[in-house]
């Protein structure tokens, strides 16, 4: 028999979440891209029926999600949900937060390591301010930022092949995301986005993980998994990659190694069962 107190068995001992409000992303989903792409008559109808983000940060399930709310408690909600906000409904919730747009946006700049975003200078000043005082959010965070480039460039930039535009307020153009290679069709600004809206929104999560009480500190976090749907764009890695490394140095844990498992919807499970195998053994 092993000796028992040589055993480690994996324990949960915390949980977070992170959701980032981003309507001016809807045009870029899979549905819309190829609706428009036969009948681009139909945009005008997407954006009048997007919603702002205080109708997203009031919405039931959102704050259950977050952990305002316990999930039983949507049986008492009316139902359509949307229909009935929750009234003084926080951004902030036990389990992470709800993020605006604009705010989300300059975190892609922040997780740009190649210069592949560009975001107008004035609209940077404002996320900038915006996102100051969150207490996730450090002063090199910010520097990382930077100020923006004139509109002009970011215009001209929604001009270049594979580009793609950022929107904010329904069709307020703000920035674009630039292709990553001429001949790599893994690296458009659209699939760009993707892979950076995940490395954001997983670095934010993490970031609140890692702020629960009793959490290690960053830099004693050895390995990180990421189990997301995206595929990511790096060149001769197509489909793989190693998303979870690059949201782990962007929380600061800087001593992580660390991989990607791919199972679609099913993907936690596995991961879990991987990460709890790894402990004990």
């Amino acid at each position: 028999m092993p000796n028992q107190d040589l055993q480690r068995f994996p324990v949960v001992t915390g949980a977070s979440y992170f959701l980032a409000h981003l309507p001016g992303r809807v045009r870029y989903g899979s549905k819309p891209t190829r609706e428009l792409d036969k009948t681009p008559d139909l945009q005008p109808d997407i954006l009048s029926s997007l919603r702002n983000y205080e109708d997203a940060r009031a919405y039931p399930p959102h704050q259950v999600f977050i952990g305002n709310l316990r999930p039983d408690a949507l049986w008492d909600i009316p139902r359509p949900w949307y229909r009935q906000p929750v009234a003084g409904a926080s951004r902030f919730g036990p389990y992470g937060e709800i993020m605006p747009e604009h705010e989300f946006l300059a975190l892609l700049k922040l997780c740009d390591n190649f210069n592949l975003v560009l975001l107008e200078e004035g609209f940077v000043e404002q996320a900038r301010k915006a996102l100051a005082p969150h207490p996730l959010i450090r002063p090199a965070d910010l520097e990382r930022i930077g100020h923006g480039v004139p509109m002009e460039r970011v215009e001209a930039a929604t001009h270049e092949p594979d580009s793609a535009p950022l929107f904010v307020d329904r069709d307020r153009l703000v920035g674009c995301v630039l292709r990553g290679h001429e001949e790599d069709p893994t690296l458009t600004g659209h699939i760009l986005m993707e892979n950076l809206a995940c490395v954001a929104s997983g670095m934010m999560a993490l970031r609140h993980a890692l702020a629960l009480e009793g959490a290690p500190a960053p830099d004693q976090v050895d390995y990180v998994l990421g189990n997301g749907e995206e595929a990511s764009g790096d060149r001769y890695q197509r489909g793989a990659g190693s998303l979870a490394k690059a949201m782990a140095e962007h929380a600061g844990c800087t001593n992580a190694t660390g991989g990607d498992l791919k199972a679609y919807c099913c993907s936690p499970i596995h991961t879990l069962a991987l990460a709890g195998s790894t402990i004990q053994s």
